[in-house]
């Protein structure tokens, strides 16, 4: 059996999707300390729009690396109108600006993803954290348990006036 981690990082997603058509990346371990934006963590390939049909105008730079106890994501996000309306944890945050991961395992034989844990975080710092099942692949049946916030370390600063926001 393969031990590796995939993440799959999709940012203010807009419509349904298959989770074995988002770019993935392999999770390296950290360094001590930890140092973003180096070859010390892993980063993250350009995010395309939900369409396919380019780049994302603003992009975001991802990083991510794991110690004995935690896995650590850090991300720039470009963001010339910062907008993010919720305030409770597990709010329905992906209708607005937020990151969002998909945590899974990398399963043999690239069996299909079935089970995965969902993360997002929003400029104001809010998260939604969920075990989620998608049974069929294409979101019909699709159930999620959430996950109390206080089971997770997480943060996020806004920078609306230079044009991004950080977590």
């Amino acid at each position: 059996m393969n031990n590796k981690l995939v993440l799959f990082f999709v940012l203010s997603l807009f419509g349904s999707f298959v989770l074995a058509d988002l770019p993935t990346f392999n999770v390296e371990a950290c360094s001590s300390p930890i140092l973003w934006n180096t070859t010390a963590s892993t980063n993250s390939t350009a995010f395309y729009l939900a369409d396919c049909s380019g780049p994302a105008l603003q992009q975001t730079v991802v990083n991510a690396c794991y110690d004995n106890t935690y896995l650590h994501l850090h991300f720039y996000c470009l963001d010339n109108n910062i907008y993010s309306p919720y305030t409770q944890c597990n709010d329905h945050l992906y209708n607005d600006d937020v990151v969002e991961v998909f945590i899974a395992p990398d399963l043999p034989n690239d069996d299909p993803i079935h089970n995965y844990i969902e993360l997002e975080l929003s400029p104001n710092g809010i998260l939604f954290a969920a075990d989620v099942t998608n049974p069929d692949l294409t979101c019909n049946g699709i159930t999620d348990d959430n996950y109390p916030c206080s089971y997770f370390t997480y943060s996020a600063q806004r920078y609306d006036d230079e044009g991004y926001w950080t977590g």
